[in-house]
């Protein structure tokens, strides 16, 4: 397992949300799935918008956790239940989910301000705690 930590050097929420598209993007062309962890529903919803109109040149299949479809798709965003396995986990919650251990790599991407930061210490500590490889990255 390996954490990676992209640390942003933005404070905008919409800036950290469209890196977040742009990782989807790239972690999707690598053939691997994906679960987003958001905080809430609106946040889950307003990625879902996102991943369709950030890029005039790419299409991000994806869909909510909590619809349903007859078709397989490797990019599922949620906020409150426990998803199936997926090669990546984004984890834009507040806190360390406990199904963390179900997914190979965990991305935790981080904006610059108070309330971010610390949570992102906690993480960390979480994690190094685990004696989980970590990397982080300024983006």
């Amino acid at each position: 397992m390996r954490i990676d930590f992209y640390l942003l050097t933005t404070q905008d929420t919409h800036d950290r949300n469209i890196f977040i598209c742009r990782l989807v993007e790239k972690i999707y062309q690598q053939n691997l799935s994906m679960y987003v962890h958001c905080k809430n529903r609106d946040e889950s919803h307003a990625l879902d918008e996102l991943l369709w109109t950030f890029s005039d040149t790419s299409f991000v299949p994806h869909c909510l956790e909590e619809e349903s479809h007859d078709f397989p798709t490797p990019i599922k965003l949620g906020f409150d239940k426990t998803p199936k396995p997926h090669d990546v986990l984004i984890n834009l919650s507040t806190s360390v989910p406990i199904f963390y251990t179900k997914f190979n790599r965990i991305a935790e991407c981080v904006i610059k301000n108070e309330d971010d930061l610390a949570i992102s210490r906690e993480h960390y500590q979480f994690y190094k705690s685990q004696n989980i490889e970590i990397k982080t990255h300024k983006i």
